[in-house]
């Protein structure tokens, strides 16, 4: 679950234990979900003064986390992989 990116960002993993998440299922469908759920948002509300961290758009949350709209098809297949394989 940590290197999922549940908790932490994929972009703050370690060079050398990044190589863990590929192995994770949860890698995979979490970027999926995150990517299915802001990629279409234009617009979010920000309260500065209750606020520090201030996103625009779901595009901001996505760069946050450090996944990308172009993945969604290959975590998709990846997927289909990692199933077969740890079967």
């Amino acid at each position: 679950m940590v290197f999922a990116g549940f908790f932490l960002s994929a972009k703050t993993i370690p060079n050398w234990l990044i190589w863990i998440k590929y192995l994770s299922w949860l890698y995979y469908s979490n970027e999926m979900a995150l990517i299915n759920q802001w990629e279409d948002v234009k617009s979010l509300d920000c309260n500065q003064v209750g606020n520090r961290t201030c996103y625009r758009t779901g595009n901001d949350i996505l760069d946050y986390y450090g996944f990308k709209k172009a993945h969604y098809n290959r975590n998709l297949g990846l997927l289909f992989a990692l199933f077969i394989g740890f079967r």
